[in-house]
């Protein structure tokens, strides 16, 4: 195997541990000038972590060689169990396939006037001058859009309570103990109590509503009945299936809505774009699947958003022998790519750290790519307009101070995100 830089400053036991849980985005920036390849050490296990386009296409696209989930899948096998983010090979394309009719355009678009009937309730329940914590609104915004679509809209308030209790507490656990050496979050530490009891509240609330949905038969018209009688998953399958949807679907839309509202602030004049657009296509009509088609002003806000808050980091192991350019890994090798630091490559995008949605997003990689892009972009990216031009329509939201990226799980928050409401 060819020479691969080692990252210095590492630690014994928790390895880069420490810079990647407190300023993950600065240390995985840091790694592009290091080479294609640089290795890093996740506790005392190597990593490789790729920092060309070029390879992490490769890597993503299975060009480099097969590659499995089982790491990540052991650190969050409590709350995903078999989930199709943790399969890998035959098994997590068969799942994909099974997804494929619940998550079609079609059905899709039936669930879009739910959303903008949430997304404008939400919105109308500010006042002007009201300080608000966006962050918080458009979590509990998405989690509402979330389980009325994907659960239907006669969930009991007590399994609402319970999932809005126990989701964020896991997904504040998940970068830990994706980071962390197996045998440290197999330890009875407190962090990983909390992680494994929030795992069993959501899957318990979800195992009854599979039992509930099972007995009542087909028609409800919801994502989960057409899992469970289209897709034809089994109970356990379901319930897998329904958490990876959970958390996806609430957590990624949240953040980067957080985040086009932060820019729209900071960029009055890329919001008037985006004010006479919306005043032009929807004017004082509903917003619905055609209307949200015809904002591209909107959907290239939404876009750059993504480009510049992704994910940050992706794992995966090598299940076969991998050529990474010239480097070549064993079996068993962990392998990490990383959006975040692809999309702040100045080689690939111009100004990185500038909000612009004029630019060509040729190369971005918001839902990942290949056999490992996310089966559910299209119901994101949906539930992400139709929030957008919602709140825009009505609000103008002005920040009260500097706002710094943070990670919670693999995606890239707003910290804290307080803006007042000015009606338009």
């Amino acid at each position: 195997m060819n020479t691969v830089t080692t990252m210095p400053c590492r630690l014994p036991v928790i390895g880069h541990g420490l810079p990647l849980l407190r300023r993950p985005l600065r240390f995985v920036t840091s790694l592009r000038d290091r080479g294609e390849v640089v290795r890093i050490h996740l506790g005392g296990v190597p990593a490789y972590v790729v920092t060309t386009p070029e390879l992490t296409q490769r890597v993503l696209t299975g060009a480099a060689g097969e590659f499995t989930r089982d790491d990540v899948s052991d650190a969050v096998r409590a709350m995903f169990g078999r989930a199709v983010a943790t399969l890998a090979g035959e098994e997590h394309l068969r799942r994909r396939r099974q997804l494929a009719p619940a998550l079609r355009a079609a059905r899709i678009r039936q669930h879009v006037p739910t959303m903008a009937d949430l997304a404008d309730q939400r919105a109308r329940s500010w006042r002007p001058g009201d300080r608000i914590a966006v962050d918080a609104e458009l979590f509990e915004l998405s989690l509402a859009t979330l389980s009325t679509t994907l659960l239907g809209a006669d969930l009991a308030p007590a399994a609402v309570a319970e999932i809005r209790r126990s989701l964020p507490v896991a997904l504040a656990e998940i970068p830990r103990r994706l980071l962390l050496p197996r045998r440290l979050r197999q330890l009875p530490t407190a962090a990983n109590r909390r992680f494994v009891t929030a795992a069993f509240r959501l899957r318990r609330v979800f195992r009854s509503v599979v039992a509930q949905r099972r007995a009542a038969g087909a028609g409800a018209g919801d994502l989960l009945s057409a899992l469970v009688f289209e897709a034809g998953l089994c109970d356990d399958e379901a319930v897998d299936e329904l958490v990876g949807l959970l958390v996806a679907g609430v957590d990624t839309p949240a953040a980067a809505v957080g985040w086009v509202c932060h820019e729209l602030g900071a960029h009055p004049e890329v919001e008037a774009r985006l004010h006479a657009e919306l005043d032009t296509v929807l004017g004082d009509g509903r917003v619905t699947v055609d209307r949200v088609a015809a904002l591209p002003v909107t959907n290239a806000v939404i876009m750059e958003a993504l480009r510049k808050y992704p994910a940050w980091i992706n794992l995966l192991q090598a299940a076969t022998e991998v050529d990474l350019g010239a480097v070549r890994l064993p079996p068993g090798s962990t392998v990490a790519v990383s959006p975040y630091l692809l999309h702040h490559d100045p080689s690939r995008f111009s100004w990185p750290e500038t909000f612009d949605p004029d630019r060509s997003f040729a190369g971005s990689l918001p839902f990942s790519t290949g056999v490992r892009k996310c089966p559910g972009e299209g119901f994101a990216l949906t539930e992400m307009a139709v929030q957008v031009a919602t709140i825009a329509r009505r609000w103008r939201l002005r920040p009260t101070g500097p706002v710094r990226p943070v990670t919670r799980g693999v995606v890239v928050h707003a910290d804290r995100l307080t803006m007042i409401a000015h009606a338009r």
